[in-house]
């Protein structure tokens, strides 16, 4: 009776752990915080790393405003008497510009950076980028995560990163700009990419809830003050960064909203947001919840009966590696080596079969 009760305080403590909200932040472009610069300095080909160093955010040639960020290439360096620096009229070596915010108070959460491009000039000679990174001083400032996007043409942005919980890690958020050290005398002909805060939906999201139920997540939201709002995309991740839509509500639009749906198809742990789209096509998206999938669940197999293919659902993927499937009377048929939750049974005999865990978890299906 002790150890039952042990074991069951245990699974207690385990289900709440599993199911504790994950902390997240959302930072914003130009946000309240300190900006920093940092080069990297390539050769002009830009295939070897030469060196690296801090660098003045003003000599990035970055301007960080009230309420705007405007990136343009770098011309701090260029000396046309330089060699080093300079190729005649164009530059010699291939920068990489970085300007960022950073913490140390971000670990075990999700950090999201959003923000709005406002215009977009910069030269097809220049390649931008938006990022969410985190650096382990203890592997050298090594980047243990990295997630970002091509600054894009105009519009809202959002790029999402999960950040462990690994003492010391520095969190950073902020663009890249990387080309050629550049000629202040072509500076207007390059252009440069200016940057807002990111534009509300006009909507209140009240909560933004998923959670595991059997072999499914139920995913629940409410929203207030919904105004000219076209639609959500419930959308879903087995990293954290490369999200997919699975699921598209239509607003009601009005003074209180609520909205749910189901994901049938859950084999791994996942995460899920919600991308808030207005009738003019601008979006927010909403703070990333994770579901962690239990070990055990109940299986659920369909269609059952089937035909030609099942679908299982319910379990890790791993869980089913290993599993066998035996005929009505005990004789094994396979022993599963799945890649995908779906099964063909086209060749099987029409008649009802088992399929059994290594957790000793067994479920029936019937082939038609």
């Amino acid at each position: 009776m002790k150890k039952t009760l042990q074991k069951l305080l245990l699974s207690i403590c385990l289900i709440a752990f599993i199911n504790a909200a994950q902390a997240q932040t959302t930072v914003t472009a130009p946000g309240a915080g300190t900006w920093l610069g940092y080069m990297n300095v390539f050769d002009a080909a830009g295939s070897t790393y030469l060196w690296g160093s801090g660098w003045g955010v003003n000599d990035l040639k970055t301007t960080i405003g009230a309420s705007t960020v405007t990136l343009q290439p770098n011309f701090n360096n260029y000396n046309a008497t330089d060699p080093y620096w300079s190729n005649g009229p164009i530059g010699n070596k291939t920068l990489e510009a970085l300007s960022y915010s950073e913490s140390t108070a971000l670990l075990n959460q999700t950090v999201t950076f959003n923000g709005n491009v406002l215009s977009n000039t910069l030269s097809s000679a220049y390649a931008s980028t938006i990022f969410v990174k985190a650096l382990d001083p203890a592997l050298g400032y090594a980047a243990v995560v990295n997630q970002f996007i091509t600054t894009p043409a105009s519009g809202p942005f959002s790029v999402a990163a999960v950040i462990p919980n690994t003492p010391g890690l520095i969190v950073q958020w902020g663009f890249t700009v990387n080309g050629l050290n550049a000629n202040p005398a072509a500076e207007t002909s390059l252009g440069n990419i200016v940057i807002g805060p990111a534009s509300p939906t006009p909507l209140s999201l009240i909560n933004f809830e998923a959670a595991h139920n059997n072999s499914s997540v139920d995913l629940n939201w409410t929203t207030v003050d919904e105004v000219n709002v076209k639609e959500f995309e419930v959308q879903k991740s087995t990293d954290g960064s490369k999200f997919e839509t699975f699921s598209t509500i239509s607003a009601k639009n009005k003074l209180r909203n609520s909205y749910e749906t189901i994901d049938m198809n859950v084999l791994h742990d996942t995460y899920y947001r919600l991308k808030m789209i207005d009738n003019d096509e601008t979006f927010t998206y909403s703070q990333i919840q994770k579901v962690i999938l239990p070990e055990t669940a109940n299986l659920i197999i369909y269609p059952n009966p089937a035909t030609d293919a099942i679908t299982i659902s319910g379990v890790r993927m791993n869980a089913l590696q290993g599993a066998k499937i035996y005929s009505i009377n005990g004789s094994l048929m396979t022993k599963l080596k799945l890649t995908s939750p779906t099964l063909d049974i086209s060749s099987y005999p029409i008649g009802v079969y088992y399929i059994k865990l290594q957790t000793g978890q067994q479920i029936s299906f019937t082939k038609k």
